[in-house]
């Protein structure tokens, strides 16, 4: 049987992996969204919808 620091080692590298994984999906979330927004903005502007009423834009 594993001892208890072992174990405690084990989770330890999970957890590092983990971390990492997440750092790694918010930097390509965060550079995707740069990219992304704009283009949403300008398509939202380019493409009416049957009867909207529109306001002036907040930005």
């Amino acid at each position: 049987m594993p001892s208890a620091l072992t174990a405690v080692c084990i989770v330890y590298k999970r957890l590092k992996v983990i971390v990492k994984l997440v750092v790694i999906l918010v930097v390509l979330t965060t550079q995707y969204f740069r990219f992304s927004l704009p283009i949403s903005q300008l398509m939202a502007k380019a493409i009416p919808v049957r009867g909207a009423r529109f306001r002036k834009a907040c930005f």
